[in-house]
């Protein structure tokens, strides 16, 4: 009886396909999530505004920020905003102030 020395191209290949999803597999879990947007606030305010003043009635939206806090903000079909003083919006641009 002989022994086989040596590999199959066979196995090769599937330690190599088993290698490959590994590596996929801590990559995948390395690498950063993407960053958000710099004021995702002014932004959703934005789009709350836009669809209040397409559709013509009223849209509200309540955020938490990373407190526990809610706050809440109206779009007006005129384009007037109508939000919590703690968020310092701007009630007819719909923009932050800042902080004095």
């Amino acid at each position: 009886m002989r022994l086989r020395l040596g590999v199959t191209l066979v196995e090769l290949l599937v330690a190599l396909v088993v290698l490959g999803l590994l590596t996929g597999i801590a990559v995948m879990q390395v690498r950063p999530v993407a960053a958000p947007s710099v004021d995702w606030l002014s932004d959703s305010v934005a789009v709350l505004r836009a669809r209040a003043i397409d559709l013509g009635i009223p849209q509200t939206a309540v955020f938490t920020g990373d407190s526990s806090n809610a706050h809440a903000i109206t779009a007006l079909p005129d384009g007037r905003m109508i939000a919590d003083s703690a968020l310092r919006m701007d009630t007819f641009t719909g923009q932050r102030r800042e902080a004095r």
